[in-house]
């Protein structure tokens, strides 16, 4: 599964092409046949294993493929070229397994792109469900918060209160020298918001969707149609769930996924999509839980391992976490090889967990090595190398090394402005993270009119009550506080939460981001009482939807113990006091002031 509040963003590799398998003995393995969806043999069809770059041609409809021994229990995915699988459902009720060689044969059934029969409610949610079977990263992971994340902010790093308004306790901020100030997604592929209308979710240009209506022969409104009918006439719970989850209504997904699973008739992998869909509402532990049921049965699974450790990741369970992001990378730089796009998404993940630790020393030769790769497989102009570049670039930011930034930020943004056009979200992301670059080097007058073309893009681009959009908000409102223009910076803030409290719902934690940063201002002025409720309020957001050991909820127990003091209520302040500093000493993070002037 997806995706997840620091200025600079961490983006992982989605499964790209593969790239040849390592060498190894191989067993010969007959797997089934290929038959049209009339029940009519197929003359020739080329079957492979999507992503591993295993495949037979065959002519009589009978295929085989050389399989190394140590791929059995592999999780894969059957691919006939120039064909749309329609049966068996390979996505539906989760991932496939490969079989050993005694085990029952696989009879496929195909129809052409652009059959109609592909947009049956009956085809659908076999056709889509990719999209809830695989995680991204959260960006609105990381100490103080998601991702990426974490699904869910859209931003891996947290998104603090500006510099000088507390005295932050908090480690992070010091270490990461440019999350104070600016959330910036560099990836608006994907919308995280909590039970979105579908228009707004697909406002976003979701890759995943654009590209699956391209396999499948159809434009995305016509695959948008359908998985809209298929949400409305599914009566199998399971399918609801997984037309929910489509929908971007991800509560309503796991209420049907969890009514199915009750029912003790579906298999083991329907835990995937509720996994899914818990982490997409901000649920880790009901997410953490999820994952685990299927991990004890496919404890090999690379993706799997993936999952959890993103949900670790967003949890700050990072020792909890490492090893199963190493487990995937080793899993998978055997069967996919070394070059791998998949293994660089992997390589990236295990760098994100790194820094998110302030391991920076550990990180930036696995960026470098993620980002090797796609350049040499995917070449130097590809979006995917401007996120490794803009991976790497925000590791350098983060440790005050702007000189080695900034010619990275720079590039990835002239090789999205090529391949995506001036007006794509992505080209908004990349102008954020460049200025963002600036604030933090002092330089206002070149970061301000970035900043103003990034809020361009998106409220063309996602219309103007997107959740993007109000990040765009807060990013130019906190340019506006650094330079001390607190009128102007206001109606910013004002702006940003009253679309994130449209759009997300009252107790998402991009709202609580939103009420701190409207708070800071205040306290700024020294308006410590219209500050106070909007601490509370921040902090109670974050402890409900976060839970309440998050190194977001030290956060902001933190700012308000402040705050508290300096209205001179010294003994509430020691009870929020304490509780930071409880949940520091459990995630391991030291307390250190803010330097007002650091940014």
């Amino acid at each position: 599964m997806s995706c997840p509040q620091h200025c600079f963003a961490w983006v992982f590799c989605i499964l790209l092409p593969a790239a040849p398998a390592p060498s190894a003995p191989q067993v010969r393995h007959e797997l089934g046949t290929v038959r049209t969806g009339d029940d009519q043999p197929v003359s020739h069809a080329e079957v492979d294993i999507d992503g591993i770059n295993l495949g037979a041609a065959t002519d009589k409809g009978a295929f085989s493929l050389d399989v190394p021994p140590f791929m059995i229990g592999f999780p894969y995915t059957f691919h006939v070229t120039g064909w749309v699988i329609v049966d068996p459902c390979v996505l539906a009720r989760g991932r496939l397994y490969l079989p050993d060689p005694d085990a029952e044969k696989v009879a496929l059934r195909v129809v052409r792109p652009g059959d109609s029969r592909l947009l049956s409610a009956n085809s659908i949610g076999c056709l889509v469900e990719e999209k809830a079977s695989r995680f991204e990263p959260k960006r609105n992971q990381g100490v103080g918060s998601h991702s990426e994340l974490p699904r869910a902010r859209p931003s891996i790093f947290a998104q603090q209160i500006p510099p000088g308004a507390f005295a932050m306790a908090d480690s992070a901020r010091q270490v990461r020298l440019l999350q104070a100030a600016y959330h910036v997604n560099p990836s608006a592929y994907f919308a995280p918001a909590q039970d979105q209308s579908h228009d707004r979710r697909e406002a976003t240009g979701d890759k995943s969707l654009g590209r699956q209506a391209k396999d499948l022969g159809f434009t995305t409104e016509q695959l948008q149609s359908a998985i809209e009918r298929w949400r409305e006439t599914a009566t199998d719970p399971y399918q609801r769930g997984l037309a929910s989850f489509n929908a971007g209504r991800y509560a309503e997904a796991s209420d049907y996924i969890l009514q199915s699973i009750k029912s003790g008739k579906g298999p083991l992998e329907e835990y995937v999509p509720l996994g899914r869909a818990e982490y997409e509402l901000g649920h880790y532990p009901a997410a953490e839980s999820a994952l685990r049921q299927v991990l004890a049965v496919h404890g090999d699974d690379p993706l799997i391992l993936n999952d959890l450790g993103l949900v670790l990741n967003a949890e700050a369970k990072y020792a909890e976490a490492e090893p199963l992001f190493k487990r995937a990378l080793a899993i998978d730089e055997k069967a996919l090889g070394p070059e791998h796009p998949q293994v660089a998404s992997d390589l990236n993940n295990l760098a994100a967990l790194y820094v998110h630790q302030g391991k920076y020393a550990e990180a930036e030769p696995l960026l470098k090595q993620a980002l090797m790769i796609d350049e040499k497989v995917l070449g130097p102009e590809h979006p995917q190398v401007a996120k490794g570049l803009n991976n790497l670039s925000a590791l350098y930011a983060d440790q005050g090394k702007y000189a080695e930034a900034e010619p990275l930020f720079e590039r990835a943004l002239a090789i999205d402005e090529k391949a995506l056009g001036p007006e794509h979200p992505q080209v908004a992301s990349d102008l954020n993270n460049l200025a963002a670059l600036y604030v933090h080097q002092g330089k206002y007058a070149e970061a301000e009119p970035l900043f103003e073309r990034a809020l361009a893009i998106d409220e063309k681009a996602l219309g103007p009550q997107h959740p993007q959009v109000a990040t765009r908000l807060n990013n130019l409102a906190m340019l506006y506080y650094h330079q001390g223009k607190y009128a102007e910076a206001k109606p910013l803030f004002e702006r940003a939460l009253a679309i994130d409290e449209k759009a997300l719902g009252p107790g998402h934690p991009d709202v609580a981001r939103d009420l701190n940063n409207l708070g800071a201002l205040y306290v700024s002025q020294g308006k410590y009482a219209e500050a106070e409720p909007l601490a509370k309020r921040a902090l109670s957001i974050d402890e409900k939807a976060l839970g309440p050991e998050h190194p977001t909820v030290a956060t902001m127990a933190g700012n308000l113990a402040l705050l508290l003091q300096k209205l001179g209520r010294d003994s509430e302040a020691k009870v929020y006091e304490e509780q930071a500093a409880r949940i520091r000493a459990k995630t391991n993070q030291k307390p250190k002031a803010d330097n007002p002037n650091q940014n």
